[in-house]
């Protein structure tokens, strides 16, 4: 059983109050309850993982007892690919003796007690992916690599190998964990216009169910890196481009990039430096097919040297602009 830290769960230190943690408690639960979030399977999902974590946290004795835990399982702890600490919990029991084993099943309510229920829904799981800007706007299916929690076909969860003639012992396949980890190749596409925080759900990719039930689901959040060249807002894009001194007044066409290549636009005369030209349907399209703006972002140039004639040409302007 992979269990994520309790703690980062509700953002909060390991030594915060318990204000503090009711704090950080209601500010997610406004953030991902079902009534705000009506159909949205990964905010239920994320809405129940912290009020378990709160569950547990703001109860003087099961905080005492997760920390026993927390503490016990230090030395079977790893980093997620998103970055936050989980905590393999898997024959907790068998590995860390009956008491804890009985303390981590009044907490979470899972192992001994589970198998005795017949078959239950594995965990879901949660992925943090950094993707392209151009790869979260135009859309496109990447190979990832994932870790995964899996039952040990050799002892089917129990960690001890119950064949052996000499009495059971510890199952040399996981080593008496009762379970392995490895990593997955996976395809994930990402949707057309993505942006940070879109999360992708891939049913049954998540944990192994127990006793025969299904495996839970996996729940990829997306983190979209900068981009040199656009910026986004919503739907629309924003590009800056130098545009000569002599087209912003006169007016004339430049070149400038776009996510469907360079396209000509047209400077109108007197064009002023800050000013933004609009692209129509030149933005991101989304994944119900419609399609923001493009905006150029005029950085007028302003010659630095100027030969002598057109200094004079300039000399005379400024006489007739007077």
């Amino acid at each position: 059983m992979i269990k994520k830290d309790l703690y980062e769960v509700l953002g909060v230190s390991p030594d915060a109050s318990k204000e503090e943690i009711k704090k950080a408690y209601r500010k997610l639960a406004r953030k991902y309850h079902p009534d705000v979030n009506p159909g949205d399977a990964e905010a239920e999902a994320k809405f129940k993982e912290i009020s378990e974590a709160y569950d547990i946290l703001s109860n003087d004795d099961k905080r005492r007892e997760y920390d026993q835990l927390r503490q016990a399982a230090s030395s079977a702890s790893f980093r997620t690919p998103g970055g936050e600490t989980a905590y393999d919990f898997t024959n907790f029991g068998s590995r860390f003796g009956p008491d804890l084993g009985s303390i981590f099943e009044d907490l979470f309510g899972f192992e001994r007690q589970a198998r005795s229920r017949g078959p239950i829904k594995g965990e879901d799981l949660f992925y943090r992916m950094e993707v392209d800007f151009r790869d979260a706007a135009l859309g496109r299916e990447v190979e990832i690599s994932i870790p995964k929690e899996g039952i040990c076909p050799s002892c089917m969860g129990r960690g001890v190998d119950l064949s052996s003639k000499t009495g059971a012992k510890a199952c040399p396949s996981c080593r008496g964990r009762g379970s392995f980890h490895s990593m997955e190749k996976i395809r994930v596409k990402i949707p057309r216009g993505a942006d940070t925080g879109t999360t992708i759900r891939l049913k049954g990719k998540g944990g192994p169910g127990i006793n025969g039930g299904p495996p839970g689901d996996l729940y990829i959040e997306l983190a979209v890196r900068p981009d040199p060249i656009f910026r986004r807002e919503g739907r629309n894009l924003f590009v800056k481009s130098k545009v000569p001194l002599v087209d912003a007044v006169l007016g004339g066409s430049i070149e400038v990039p776009t996510l469907e290549g360079r396209v000509k636009v047209k400077i109108p005369p007197g064009t002023q430096c800050g000013q933004k030209l609009r692209l129509r349907g030149k933005g991101i399209e989304d994944a119900s097919g419609r399609k923001g703006d493009a905006f150029v972002e005029v950085q007028v140039e302003i010659p630095k040297k100027l030969p002598a004639k057109a200094k004079k040409i300039f000399d005379d302007l400024k006489n007739i602009l007077k």
